[in-house]
């Protein structure tokens, strides 16, 4: 099955305060998908919108800086974040046509220098 996707980004710099406009940006927009950065929930806060599924990585210190918002009517399978100080990747993978297309979520610290790279499926380290 194909499907047409409309796919937004928004830094949030903490989502709580931002919960109205984004709800308003969805609708009007007819987003599907919402890439987040700056999240700041944790995996004990709670964050929903009506008809959309949250997904989010946390950095180790237990706030979430990169999440998805994706309308709960599309399948998806969640696939395993990364979350990791240097880097926090959260991703989903939905299907079209017999194509599977995967969406990440990323947010790169201002400070820590990368030392790894997303290839071909998955994270390597620069150093090799």
């Amino acid at each position: 099955m194909q499907i047409n996707l409309r796919i937004g980004i928004w830094n949030a710099n903490g989502l709580s305060n931002h919960k109205n406009e984004i709800e308003i940006f969805l609708k009007n927009n007819n987003i599907d998908i919402l890439l987040i950065s700056e999240f700041h929930f944790t995996s004990q806060t709670y964050f929903k919108i009506n008809r959309f599924d949250t997904i989010a990585a946390n950095h180790p210190d237990n706030r979430a800086h990169a999440a998805i918002l994706i309308i709960s009517s599309i399948k998806y399978e969640v696939l395993d974040p990364f979350e990791e100080p240097h880097l926090q990747a959260a991703g989903i993978r939905v299907k079209s046509n017999n194509y599977f297309l995967n969406i990440f979520s990323i947010y790169f610290p201002p400070s820590p220098v990368v030392s790894k790279i997303f290839h071909k499926g998955e994270f390597k380290d620069l150093s090799d």
